[in-house]
Order: C-alpha cells, then sequence, then structure tokens
C-alpha cells in the first residue's frame, strides 16, 4: 500500500511539475494599452487511431474513418495577450436503411477559460484547450452509417475585445 502511494505522489508531482514547466514556455508580456489585432486560432487534430496529426489555421476540415478517435487542441494566440477561450459544439450522425433515414444530433459542452493579469501586471500570450472526440456511430435496427460530422467552433479573445472565431470540421466515411 506505501509503495502504490508513492507512486501516486510521485506521479502526480511529475505530472504538475510538467504543468509547469509547460506554461514557463509560454511567453508574457506586460498587459498592452491598446490592441488592434485579434488573436490567432490554430487547431491541432491529432488521429489517435492512425497516428496522423494536422494543424488547421482559422477554419477547416480534416477526415477521418469509421473507429477513429481524435484529440483536438485549439490554440488562441495574440502577441499582445490573450483574455479569454472557448471551445464548444457537436455532431450529426445519419443512418440509411433502404428509402427510409435515422438522423441524430448533438451538442458537447462549452469549455470556457478566462486570463488575468498576474501580480506583475503581465499576461500570456497563448492558451489552448482539448477536447478528445470519440465519434458514436452506431446505427440501429439494422440502418448503416451515411455520413457522420462533428462541428467544433473556438473563439480567442484579447484583452480589448479583439475576438477571432474558428470552426473546424471532422467528417468521417465508413
Amino acid at each position: 500500500m506505501r509503495s502504490m502511494r508513492r507512486s501516486v505522489t510521485v506521479l502526480l508531482a511529475a505530472t504538475l511539475l510538467l504543468g509547469v514547466v509547460a506554461c514557463e514556455k509560454i511567453p508574457k508580456v506586460p498587459k498592452p494599452s491598446s490592441d488592434s489585432t485579434p488573436p490567432t486560432l490554430k487547431w491541432h487534430v491529432e488521429n489517435q487511431t492512425t497516428n496522423v496529426a494536422t494543424d488547421v489555421v482559422g477554419s477547416g476540415t480534416v477526415s477521418g474513418k469509421v473507429g477513429n478517435d481524435f484529440r483536438v487542441t485549439l490554440i488562441a494566440n495574440d502577441p499582445e495577450g490573450i483574455a479569454n477561450i472557448t471551445l464548444g459544439g457537436g455532431y450529426s450522425r445519419s443512418c440509411v436503411s433502404g428509402g427510409a433515414a435515422q438522423n441524430a444530433t448533438g451538442s458537447y459542452t462549452k469549455q470556457d477559460q478566462s486570463l488575468a493579469p498576474d501580480a506583475q501586471g503581465n499576461v500570456l500570450t497563448q492558451i489552448f484547450l482539448i477536447r478528445s472526440v470519440s465519434p458514436d456511430v452506431t446505427c440501429s435496427g439494422g440502418y448503416t452509417l451515411k455520413s457522420y460530422t462533428v462541428g467544433l467552433n473556438g473563439t480567442g479573445t484579447n484583452y480589448f475585445s479583439g475576438t477571432t472565431n474558428g470552426t473546424l470540421t471532422i467528417t468521417i466515411t465508413p
């Protein structure tokens, strides 16, 4: 039991240290008195089934096959400081049998992360959110999958309300 507690403690300490090191690599700058340019958004999509990664700047589409799982990282960047990032969206599934169709839609819980200047008045220039996507391509009653689409919506906002919106579409084919 003591060995297991020690392993958990070491793992927790290593995870916290890794988080601190990762945050230390993101530049901080003094909060600006103005910012006329909006943030940029980048989607980093990892197909965890095929081990293929794709980067999409702004908005775009990636493809996958039935059985693929994805890890999506939305990165908001602003050299003058980033204040907020959001990530939400949903999916649509269409199944067919002869001339009949079954359709389903759903939404993902919206993630929202806000930042504030530190005690010295410095702000981070980059922030990210991560979402795992495991498409449920199950069709019932003898129906077969026709299409499955994931639509993710992201925003990045700087300290002067400059906002950028982006959309990532993941299309799944049989």
